[in-house]
């Protein structure tokens, strides 16, 4: 019978295995380490490979970002999403006029723009992240230069 006080540590292995260091020592631990050392390395760079083939396609590999969505036809084509493509349209010209970051995030905030985060919750997405329910309107300098820095604005921008 076993003694439950002794401090008892498990290891669980991909394959399902349970092992008990309390029973002793077995003698293919080495060897159920490395298969699933080499399992968990041999998924990791097949998930590579397949993101990189993906994203070489045009496939999108994550959500859509302020200002796109899923094309409701085919979802691994995103599509402008004119209410927010507005506000991105807005801070590119304005930052391209000479306004700074801060300054664009307090026109937004006076003109009561959602913040992205609120914005789709608004259309009910649930996007993962903090939301400032407070005041949904308040946009912050890093928030204004997330849109400025982002590949997919970038590369987009005359078309959105």
């Amino acid at each position: 019978m076993k003694n439950y006080s002794q401090s008892i540590i498990y290891a669980l292995f991909q394959y399902g295995e349970g092992i008990d260091s309390a029973e002793g020592e077995n003698p293919f631990i080495g060897f159920m380490n490395i298969t699933a050392e080499y399992y968990s390395r041999d998924i990791s760079k097949k998930r590579r490979l397949s993101n990189y083939v993906k994203g070489n396609a045009g496939e999108p590999l994550g959500l859509p970002p302020y200002g796109y969505m899923k094309d409701p036809d085919n979802p691994k084509r995103w599509i402008i999403d004119e209410k927010p493509a507005e506000v991105v349209r807005r801070i590119f010209n304005e930052f391209l006029s000479g306004k700074g970051t801060d300054q664009i995030g307090k026109g937004l905030t006076e003109d009561k723009i959602l913040t992205p985060m609120n914005y789709w919750a608004s259309i009910g997405l649930n996007r993962g992240g903090l939301r400032n329910t407070e005041n949904p309107y308040y946009w912050n300098s890093s928030s204004v230069q997330k849109i400025l820095t982002l590949q997919e604005y970038c590369r987009r921008y005359n078309k959105l």
